[in-house]
């Protein structure tokens, strides 16, 4: 009895690993390119917080394009402290949607808007869940980094959503130091 149940459990926990790791997409390849990016016209709300709370902010940034009838198809998270650093509850982060254009002569209420100088990024795609992104696309971003001999400044990452149905494309833009 104890041996049969041991091994229910023991095969429940291997499929539920099995399906966690195939639904968050974690197979699914990291890849990086160079490029300059922008300018980038962000409307967006400071986070104070965890970082996997920043939904609210986003889908308030959301309601507030679609009420401005502006487009709100790429939101966005800019993590700017280190999590290994700053308490959980003193991280800060911007978080909102990257415009088509700036939102001239609309309220922006409680939003900040911000446009972005075009730069030069390392830019990693994903398209597995954003929130196993840290454990997949930031790591390979050292490895890139070393064998394209390239270096980073300490600008805040930009991590750019798209969300096609129920599928979440990730593009990671890592500012690049000015060479």
């Amino acid at each position: 009895m104890v041996k049969w149940l041991l091994l229910s459990a023991l095969t429940g926990g291997v499929t539920l690993l099995i399906y966690l790791y195939v639904y968050l997409g974690a197979s699914k390849p990291v890849t990086f390119t160079q490029k300059e990016v922008g300018p980038l016209p962000l409307l967006y709300k400071i986070h104070t917080g965890p970082y996997h709370q920043i939904m609210p902010n986003i889908h308030a940034a959301e309601a507030w394009a679609r009420e401005n009838k502006m487009d709100c198809s790429r939101t966005f998270g800019e993590f700017l402290d280190d999590p290994k650093a700053v308490d959980e509850d003193r991280l800060r982060s911007r978080v909102g949607c990257i415009l088509e254009r700036p939102p001239d002569g609309v309220a922006l209420g409680d939003f900040t808007f911000e446009l972005r100088p075009a730069r030069h990024y390392a830019v990693a795609h994903f398209g597995g869940s954003p929130s196993i992104g840290p454990f997949k696309v930031y790591p390979k971003l050292q490895d890139y980094l070393q064998s394209e001999r390239l270096a980073t400044n300490l600008d805040p990452v930009i991590e750019v959503y798209r969300v096609n149905g129920d599928h979440v494309e990730t593009e990671y833009l890592f500012p690049l130091s000015d060479k």
